[in-house]
């Protein structure tokens, strides 16, 4: 028995002897964690990678405010007194932002999201890949099937900039059909009409 609560009691030692200011910088770490994007999708064929960015699940803004109502417990045991000047405005900053993420969930820059439309297209085609085109082209249906369950307006006065990047999109994807095998023909019809559907989805936020 001894040597099972040995070790334990020597990592209770270790956490109650942790600096305020070691607290504090997990604690940042951890904020940082539940705000974070989720990683963007990632196609690849050889060198070649195309990288398409997601917007967070529905119901990722719940799990963001359980995470930082646990964050905030942990925030409140930091010892201000024991912190200098400068982490002590650190730690307030925290605290506030912190509690406006319990309050508020996560603000998801869906702005940022829709400004990366275009990218993976453009990527496409400079790779000027055959193969890795046919794995895009398989792909986008399904892309824009999540952004459509994941999606909310921009900011209004973003919505605009969301629909010229979204027509940008498009005029690639024609550019990428007129390089690419005939093969690939009914798979550029599928992605055309789900990328349609998608500006639809940006317009129906000017109404």
């Amino acid at each position: 028995m001894k040597r099972i609560i040995y070790p334990c009691c020597l990592l209770f030692a270790i956490a109650g002897c942790q600096s305020a200011t070691d607290q504090l910088r997990e604690a940042e770490h951890r904020f940082l964690e539940i705000v974070a994007m989720p990683a963007p999708v990632q196609l690849a064929v050889g060198t070649d990678t195309l990288f398409l960015a997601v917007l967070p699940a529905p119901e990722a803004a719940g799990e963001a405010q359980a995470a930082a109502t646990q964050l905030q417990v942990r925030i409140q045991k930091i010892d201000l007194q024991a912190l200098e000047t400068p982490d002590q405005q650190r730690l307030e900053i925290l605290r506030q932002a912190t509690a406006d993420l319990v309050l508020n969930g996560v603000s998801v820059p869906v702005d940022q999201v829709c400004s990366q439309i275009a990218d993976p297209f453009q990527q496409a085609l400079q790779y000027n890949n055959p193969e890795l085109t046919s794995r895009f082209l398989e792909h986008i249906p399904v892309y824009f099937t999540e952004m459509e369950q994941r999606w909310h307006a921009p900011a209004p006065h973003k919505i605009q900039a969301a629909i010229s990047k979204a027509d940008a999109a498009f005029d690639t994807l024609y550019q990428l059909e007129q390089q690419s095998p005939a093969s690939l023909k009914n798979k550029f019809t599928t992605a055309r009409f789900a990328l349609k559907d998608y500006i639809g989805l940006c317009q129906s936020a000017l109404l």
